[in-house]
C-alpha cells in the first residue's frame, strides 16, 4: 500500500469542508474545525504508518501539537459517528474516494516512470 503524506490528507479534508489548512490544524473548537480535524486524523491513521503521537505532531499550532490521546479519541469518534449517521458516513466515503484517487494517480505516475527507465536501459543495451 502506498502511503499518502499527512499534509496531503489535511489539504484534501480542508478543501472538502471549505476550510484552510490552518483552520483544520487550529486548536479552536468550532464544530466545523473539530469535525474536519477529527476526520483528517482518522484518514492519517488509515493512509500512513505513523503513530498517533507522530500524527498529532502534524496538527501543531504555535508550537503545541495535539496529544496522541487526542488522535486516538478523534479516530475512535469518527468511526462511531460513521456507523451511526448517514451524513457522516457520506463525508467519510467522499473523502476516501478523493484520497484513493490520489493513490491511483501516484501509482500511475510510478508506472510511467518505470517504463521510462526500461526504455533508457534498452537504449544502453544496443
Amino acid at each position: 500500500m502506498i502511503e499518502l503524506s499527512v499534509e496531503l490528507i489535511i489539504s484534501i479534508v480542508a478543501d472538502y469542508f471549505h476550510l484552510t489548512i490552518d483552520e483544520v490544524k487550529s486548536h479552536r473548537r468550532l464544530k466545523e474545525y473539530v469535525r474536519a480535524r477529527h476526520i483528517a486524523m482518522y484518514f492519517c491513521q488509515r493512509y500512513t504508518m505513523l503513530s498517533d503521537r507522530n500524527i498529532g505532531s502534524y496538527f501543531r499550532v504555535n508550537g503545541k501539537a495535539k496529544d496522541h490521546s487526542t488522535v486516538f479519541y478523534s479516530t475512535k469518534k469518527v468511526g462511531e459517528l460513521r456507523d451511526i449517521y448517514p451524513k457522516y458516513r457520506n463525508f467519510i466515503n467522499e473523502i476516501d474516494i478523493k484520497l484513493k484517487k490520489e493513490v491511483e494517480n501516484y501509482e500511475e505516475d510510478l508506472k510511467v516512470d518505470e517504463s521510462e527507465v526500461f526504455q533508457e536501459n534498452d537504449y544502453y543495451k544496443n
